[in-house]
């Protein structure tokens, strides 16, 4: 695997977790 897609998969898994944390705070909040 070169560094070039490691870094492109890397970048995909940080927005899933950030898109996932968002995701949690929106569930999260008030209801």
């Amino acid at each position: 695997m070169t560094s070039q897609t490691y870094s492109r998969r890397l970048k995909m898994t940080k927005q899933k977790q950030m898109t996932e944390k968002e995701l949690d705070q929106v569930s999260g909040g008030p209801h």
